[in-house]
């Protein structure tokens, strides 16, 4: 059996003064039988936003609904509008037959132990510390479902394309855990991670909107943010991530 696993970012990477606090890798693992199914509950849910509210977009991001911005700053929409729009997306997550993984890398504990300023391939050796982390923890989630199943599981890597400054570690990466010694045969992840533009892809908007709302969870709702996010909504979550959330 396949799953597609799609990944983004939410911070970003860098470790001079004014960078994000946080580095937060998120994804969302779907089998491919029920692709299909999460394909038409997005594409039905854009539908009814595009009527209810005039809106005219490609791409939803998590900033651009926190923010009001982006295609639903000039719309109908208000920030009252905005909350459920993202009530009713985590629904569409959590309610799914999807797992969801995520890392969240602290860059003080990083700076602590590996100082950027007597090191300069600090950001390289940052990046890649998180993207293996997240990426052996989906490894072993994989081995766990060969197992339990008694039959291969592989998993194939989707990753927002505008990561492409960092495509080279992640594809090395991805491809030590192809060229380990399998600790089930034949299964794990594919050894060719795949990189989608956002606007192509409504998986990859999705692991966007989530990366983006466990950066909240995390540090709490933001300077530029219209709405703080539900706690029943924020439980909700937390529940479906249950054991496979890091934090480091």
């Amino acid at each position: 059996m396949t799953e597609f696993l799609y990944v983004d970012e939410s911070g970003d990477n860098g470790l001079q003064e004014g960078s994000s606090e946080f580095y937060i890798l998120a994804g969302l693992a779907i089998e491919s039988f029920n692709i299909r199914e999460l394909y038409w509950k997005i594409r039905e849910f854009r539908q009814s936003i595009t009527k209810r509210y005039g809106l005219d977009f490609q791409e939803i991001k998590g900033s651009d609904i926190f923010y009001h911005r982006g295609p639903f700053f000039n719309s109908l929409v208000a920030p009252s509008n905005l909350e459920e729009i993202h009530k009713e997306i985590v629904n569409i997550i959590c309610e799914s037959p999807i797992n969801l993984f995520a890392f969240i890398k602290s860059k003080k504990e990083f700076k602590e132990r590996y100082n950027p300023l007597s090191n300069p391939n600090a950001i390289k050796v940052f990046t890649q510390e998180i993207w293996r982390d997240f990426l052996s923890s989906y490894e072993e989630h994989l081995l766990d479902k060969s197992r339990q199943n008694e039959q291969p599981e592989n998993g194939l890597v989707y990753v927002d394309s505008s990561n492409s400054k960092q495509e080279g570690h992640i594809r090395k990466i991805v491809r030590e855990y192809f060229h380990k010694e399998p600790k089930f045969p034949g299964a794990g992840i594919v050894e060719d991670p795949v990189f989608l533009d956002s606007h192509s892809s409504y998986f990859i908007q999705l692991s966007d909107i989530l990366a983006f709302t466990i950066s909240r969870l995390v540090c709490g709702k933001g300077n530029k943010d219209v709405f703080a996010i539900d706690s029943e909504i924020a439980s909700k979550l937390q529940t479906k991530i249950k054991g496979k959330i890091n934090y480091l």
